[in-house]
């Protein structure tokens, strides 16, 4: 039976963008794993302005990480995948060990790798050869709009010479958000995988599951559903390119 492993940035990022996908192979029987590669815990003290701000906004000041896993298995649940964390803080809470954040504003988060985060795909990618075996489809962002945790989940993933499946960034790949420079895809398949309305209502609800993340991308719950079947609809399915490749730095 396949098994499929995802990659996902943060605690959202896979079920935003391939969920109905996801639970099409969990109701064929098949392994779907989604793995959160920016899961770890925030800094005690030091937090910028800016990560403050979204803590705020997220609702929940004691422990949001921990927030957001519980709401990330809640949505892979209702999917039919497992999850996995790596305890990789998120961009808004790495910096220099002097107090200094890599990423402090907004624009600094889609915008590129700081030199001091440029030794984790390194070491993400040792950990991804690790978990890999030869009957695994794994899934990697292709990096629309250029967040810097989706620079370092593609990254690490292109790091190990393995076949990859990219998939789309949602909703960012929706909204005419482009791939930053340097990100072209390669050369690959792409195959569309058509998802009904039954499933896409599963999805949204899923996506729904984020209630922390949800006003930073969707006015209420309403417009996940129909923002969604437009989508689909648009692109005909949910598009994943195959790309066999080899390790291309």
């Amino acid at each position: 039976m396949p098994k499929h492993l995802y990659l996902s940035p943060h605690l959202d990022d896979a079920v935003f963008s391939c969920g109905g996908l996801i639970l099409q192979q969990s109701r064929r029987g098949e392994s779907v794993l989604v793995l959160t590669i920016c899961a770890g815990d925030p800094p005690t003290k030091g937090l910028s302005p800016f990560a403050q701000e979204l803590h705020a906004r997220w609702k929940e000041t004691k422990s949001p990480v921990e927030l957001r896993r519980q709401e990330d298995q809640n949505a892979c649940d209702r999917i039919g995948a497992s999850t996995q964390y790596f305890d990789i803080p998120e961009s808004i809470y790495r910096g220099d060990g002097q107090g200094q954040r890599f990423y402090p504003t907004e624009e600094s988060i889609f915008d590129s790798l700081e030199v001091g985060d440029e030794d984790l795909i390194d070491m993400l990618a040792s950990k991804l050869l690790e978990i890999y075996d030869k009957d695994t489809f794994l899934y990697v962002p292709s990096c629309y709009r250029g967040h810097v945790d989706h620079r370092l989940t593609r990254g690490a993933a292109e790091q190990t010479g393995l076949p990859l499946y990219y998939y789309r960034d949602l909703p960012y790949a929706a909204r005419g958000y482009e791939l930053p420079p340097g990100y072209n895809l390669p050369p690959g398949v792409e195959t569309l995988h058509s998802i009904d309305d039954a499933e896409i209502e599963i999805w949204a609800l899923a996506i729904m599951e984020y209630a922390s993340q949800m006003s930073t991308f969707w006015s209420d719950e309403d417009p996940v559903i129909s923002e969604l079947l437009e989508i689909n609809n648009q692109w005909g399915g949910t598009p994943i390119l195959h790309a066999e490749r080899t390790n291309l730095s």
